[in-house]
């Protein structure tokens, strides 16, 4: 079955966002939404924006830095951020998921192996996904309101993950050699020789992060969820929006989890359907979820766009993006991957 030609996605999903754009504007009332937008108040809007935003962005990067020192891949700070932010402004025109993986190919520049600064990048997208489920069953478990009894979506995957994570973590580097034992027995090709040697280097080096390691990831994960929940209660405040912190702790879990779905450009219309729908359950005007939603879109937005300043610094050629199969292969050898 041949692939869906990338462009035909695209335009799905610009249907997907005027569809549910339409719908949530069929239900809601623009004009008092825009009309609070321009009565924000400046003092939380200025330090959402001006500080915690940034400083959302920078812890991002440190958890992914320490999730590449884990891996053996040790750069400056500064390049992690660089990387980061030039991801963040590709996904304006990718998808979210693709914007976050050009950093592997900076890495690969760099010349760090190909498959470690892939599996850094999953890690991480790993990670967020994981501070989302955890957040978000909290959430729904203190305003069973926002969706029911449907906290099982989302302890399910939870538990699937730790169960995957604590695998890996007691069983890597054995699984490892097992598999290099099936590989160098079974596959000959150059490409399926290149893919498993990858793979066993990727779970012996997980399996032999020590828990302290593992300790700072969660650490620096919980941070950059916190951080971004002030951020967004620091908006609600500058809307006049009267709800609690472990309100927007909930709303923007559940938000989260659905806006990360490709669904729309940007999380555009699926973030404000469920808004105004999750603001509705709790009792709270439309007009304020919308006006909120639109809200974090800008500011995102602005955010990502500073995105090209790095790109500027360090552009990416066509050249560095093509797949070169011998570079940085990790090779088989008797006692490993080296």
């Amino acid at each position: 079955m041949r692939p869906y030609p990338p462009w035909l996605k695209r335009a799905a999903q610009a249907g997907v966002t005027l569809l549910l754009l339409a719908l949530v504007l069929r239900r809601v009332n623009l004009v008092q939404a825009v009309a609070l937008l321009g009565q924000a108040r400046v003092l939380p809007l200025a330090l959402a924006v001006g500080a915690v935003f940034p400083a959302t962005l920078a812890l991002w990067a440190v958890r992914w830095n320490l999730l590449l020192r884990l891996l053996e891949i040790r750069i400056p700070f500064r390049h992690a951020l660089l990387y980061s932010l030039i991801g963040n402004f590709a996904g304006l025109f990718l998808s979210d998921t693709m914007g976050g993986f050009i950093k592997v190919f900076y890495l690969r520049e760099d010349g760090y192996p190909a498959a470690r600064a892939f599996f850094s990048v999953f890690l991480d997208k790993t990670w967020e996904v994981a501070m989302l489920l955890v957040f978000g069953l909290a959430g729904l478990l203190a305003f069973p309101a926002l969706l029911g009894d449907s906290w099982l979506s989302l302890a399910l995957p939870l538990a699937g993950l730790a169960v995957v994570a604590l695998l890996v973590k007691s069983l890597g580097p054995r699984a490892a050699r097992g598999w290099l034992r099936v590989l160098r027995e079974r596959f000959n090709g150059r490409v399926a020789r290149w893919a498993g040697a990858s793979v066993a280097d990727l779970m012996d080096v997980a399996g032999r992060v020590p828990w302290r390691g593992w300790a700072w990831v969660l650490g620096a994960s919980i941070l950059v969820r916190l951080a971004h929940f002030i951020y967004s209660y620091l908006l609600a405040l500058s809307l006049g929006i009267s709800i609690s912190f472990p309100a927007i702790v909930a709303i923007m879990s559940v938000v989260g989890i659905i806006v990360s779905l490709p669904l729309s450009i940007g999380g555009l219309g699926t973030r404000e359907a469920t808004m105004v729908a999750a603001f509705s359950l709790l009792g709270l005007p439309s007009p304020q979820a919308l006006a909120f939603s639109f809200l974090i879109f800008l500011a995102g937005l602005a955010w990502r766009s500073i995105g090209v300043v790095g790109w500027l610094r360090r552009p990416l050629g066509l050249s560095a993006l093509r797949f070169n199969l011998s570079a940085q292969a990790p090779e088989i050898v008797d006692g490993g991957v080296q």
